[in-house]
């Protein structure tokens, strides 16, 4: 027995493909700014964050979640992303953080990267772009 249903395994495939570029994007804005500019380790991380989860949204709203995409005022659901997703900001730069010290500081943000697609498919799935249930949404 699947844990996931049909329409929900497909969601969480597109989520995996946009998670994988949202990756790249993350991981390669981080590089560049911590060991190109030399910037600081939270601000590097902060600011990667936010590029590849401003990206995340409209790649999720658009294509993975995009039968529910009409459930409610696209700036709510971006500002209610971003609310999760500045949790989420925070458990990366914890993590991050506490793994550079035993670890690689690329490899300690790889893993970040990794445990945060839990966190992030959940909010998404299960609040920010939720279908609407008895004629009300979340983000209405």
């Amino acid at each position: 027995m699947s844990l996931l249903r049909p329409n929900e395994a497909g969601k969480l495939f597109r989520f995996s493909i946009v998670g994988i570029t949202n990756t790249g994007v993350d991981v390669g804005i981080f590089s560049l700014l911590y060991f190109s500019i030399g910037a600081h380790l939270f601000l590097a991380n902060t600011l990667s964050y936010v590029a590849s989860a401003s990206n995340s949204f409209f790649f999720n709203k658009y294509w993975t979640f995009a039968d529910t995409r009409n459930h409610g005022k696209t700036s709510r659901q971006f500002g209610f992303f971003l609310s999760l997703g500045f949790i989420g900001l925070g458990l990366s730069n914890l993590m991050v953080w506490a793994l550079a010290a035993y670890l690689p500081t690329i490899v300690a943000k790889i893993f970040s990267v990794g445990v945060l697609f839990v966190w992030n498919f959940g909010t998404s799935h299960y609040f920010v772009f939720r279908a609407k249930q008895d004629g009300v949404s979340n983000a209405s």
